[in-house]
Order: C-alpha cells, then sequence, then structure tokens
C-alpha cells in the first residue's frame, strides 16, 4: 500500500506543461488487477460472479445517471421556460411516438414478427430495433453487421 501511494504521488510533466500524475488510490487499482491476474491465491477466489459483475455494472449506470439528471436539471428547465423549448419537447415526442408506432406496424404486419417480441425490442433499446429485426427476418450475421455499421 505503501508503495502504491508512493508510487502514485510521482508527477510528470508531459507536452504542453501538463502534470501527470497516477493519484492516491492508483495502489488499489493496481493491486486489484495484480490479485485479478492470479486468479486465485490458496482458498481466495479473486474474480468476481457474473451476477455480481452485471450488478455493480447495474448500479453504476443508475450512479452515473443520476449524476447526470441532477446536473442536467437547472439546464433542462431553463430549455423548457424558454420560447422553443416546448416545441423540442414536443417535437422530439412526436418523432419518438410516430417512429415506435411505424415500426410496430411495419414489423407486425410487413414482417410477420410476433408482437409482444417487437413490444420487447422497442422498450429495451430503440437504437438497436432495426438492427433486431433484421437479425430475426434475415439469417445472415454479414449482412445485419453492415446495416448497423451504415446506420448507426
Amino acid at each position: 500500500m505503501g508503495l502504491g501511494i508512493l508510487i502514485g504521488s510521482i508527477e510528470m510533466t508531459l507536452p504542453g506543461n501538463i502534470l501527470f500524475s497516477l493519484g492516491l488510490c492508483w495502489w488499489a487499482f493496481g493491486c486489484g488487477l495484480d490479485l485479478v491476474f492470479l486468479r486465485r491465491s490458496g482458498p481466495i477466489l479473486w474474480t468476481l460472479p457474473y451476477s455480481a459483475n452485471l450488478t455493480l455494472r447495474q448500479i453504476g449506470l443508475m450512479l452515473m445517471l443520476a449524476a447526470i439528471g441532477i446536473n442536467s436539471g437547472a439546464t433542462f428547465l431553463s430549455t423548457m421556460l424558454s420560447s422553443v423549448g416546448p416545441l423540442m419537447f414536443l417535437s422530439g415526442t412526436i418523432v419518438s411516438l410516430l417512429g415506435g408506432m411505424l415500426i410496430l406496424f411495419i414489423g407486425y404486419k410487413w414482417m410477420k414478427i410476433p408482437f409482444v417480441l417487437l413490444i420487447g425490442m422497442i422498450s429495451h433499446h430503440p437504437a438497436n430495433l432495426i438492427l433486431q429485426i433484421i437479425r430475426h427476418k434475415i439469417k445472415f450475421r454479414l449482412m445485419a453487421m453492415l446495416w448497423s455499421i451504415l446506420c448507426c
């Protein structure tokens, strides 16, 4: 621990007179990497189970989104109180609703995808909806990958 704090307190000068240091928490990061590399020391297993990994990821995402929401609340309020704010909100709502309804109609009537699957695709992640529809309809993974590269 002492060696990690010592190494973390060393400052280096980068081009443009920018000071860089690894920081005082470097020792924890370095120890974590070393222990994961070992994977096991005696009866102690240093890897994280998959379910715990997913839980920690979700908690991290929730905290990040909460911080973003707290920081952007005042900006959102000032935008909504401006002259163009309600128009922007209304146009975004219309685009989202029409896009979702159009995809539901095309997917159910034309592509014959089960409605429950379509609802799940839309509610899960709208940005991946077209790629999921293509994967359902087209069996070629290369074609779906090319479509996702072109559209995203």
